[in-house]
């Protein structure tokens, strides 16, 4: 009777043993395909489906006026969306607007910071005439009035819970000496990387030659185009939901991919190569450095407003 009483306790542990593994092994099978990195495929999937989408609407658009690029163009135009979408879908996971509010925050986004301000600069040094400018502006808010609609449905408001506006408070004071300082910022690094760009490259002065407009004129449209920026600013730092330190980067992309990488990418018809690239790295390095600066110089640096930039 021993024996056999042992024989059976051993048989049953061993049972357990064998369930207990078998039960671990089919947990991969049974837990919810929700990893990080199905977050990240799923995000790609996602920016690359609609950037294609916006590079058929722009063929679209130039089918409609009869004036359609080569392929290679929209290829590279691809990858212009592809930089955007991913950043205006960045901003999407992580800000605190709903419902119209946060389509028309993409729309203001889209538009002002990469058509709007592009193209009155392109007018300014009369790289487009006045009907070019007039009617890339129509087609560009055409498009992107249905590309946010695309993307507010593409990249859905957060399931999980978001803080309530008592415990991250975003109505926060503008004071006018950090608007003025933001003009004035602004100016000194457009006026710099200008100053740069033509000491490095002295054949940009043949390309301008005669198209470059009073200083007056200049200055005004900057101090138009700091304002637009700082609105752009305002709309993220009172949207996110992130710490300011992350909040100022995101600003720093938007400016410098949607304000000037992206719509150098692809080649066009109206400046040279050599003027495009080094445009591309101008633009791309100001804007970077300004909306970096401005993400901060705009918001008080006080311990009550500090908090609400919690991470």
């Amino acid at each position: 009777m021993g024996n056999s009483s042992w024989i059976k306790y051993k048989i049953e542990i061993w049972e357990r043993l064998r369930r207990f593994a078998a039960g671990r092994l089919a947990m991969p099978e049974k837990s919810p395909k929700t990893t990080g990195a199905n977050l990240i495929r799923a995000f790609f999937i996602k920016t690359l489906t609609a950037a294609l989408l916006t590079t058929c609407l722009f063929y679209a658009a130039d089918l409609l006026v009869g004036s359609v690029l080569a392929f290679s163009q929209y290829a590279w135009q691809t990858v212009a969306n592809f930089l955007v979408i991913l950043l205006l879908g960045i901003y999407l996971h992580s800000t605190r607007l709903r419902n119209w509010k946060r389509y028309l925050s993409v729309v203001a986004i889209y538009f002002f910071i990469g058509h709007f301000s592009i193209l009155i600069e392109a007018y300014l040094f009369d790289v487009s005439d006045l009907n070019m400018t007039i009617l890339e502006m129509a087609r560009g808010f055409f498009i992107v009035l249905l590309i946010s609609l695309i993307l507010v449905r593409l990249f859905p408001v957060r399931k999980e819970p978001i803080k309530s506006n008592t415990d991250y408070p975003v109505r926060f004071r503008i004071r006018p000496l950090g608007l003025l300082s933001g003009v004035f910022l602004y100016l000194f690094i457009y006026g710099l990387a200008g100053f740069v760009l033509q000491a490095s490259y002295p054949e940009f002065l043949e390309f301008y030659k005669g198209k470059i407009p009073s200083f007056s004129r200049i200055a005004g449209v900057q101090i138009i185009r700091s304002f637009l920026f700082m609105g752009i600013a305002i709309l993220v730092l009172r949207s996110y939901l992130l710490a300011k330190p992350k909040t100022a980067l995101l600003i720093a992309m938007l400016f410098s991919v949607l304000g000037g990488i992206a719509p150098l990418i692809p080649p066009n018809e109206l400046m040279p190569g050599y003027v495009r690239i080094g445009h591309f790295f101008e633009v791309g390095i100001s804007n970077f450095l300004y909306g970096y600066i401005l993400g901060y110089i705009l918001v008080s640096n006080s311990e009550e407003k500090e908090k609400a930039f919690v991470a």
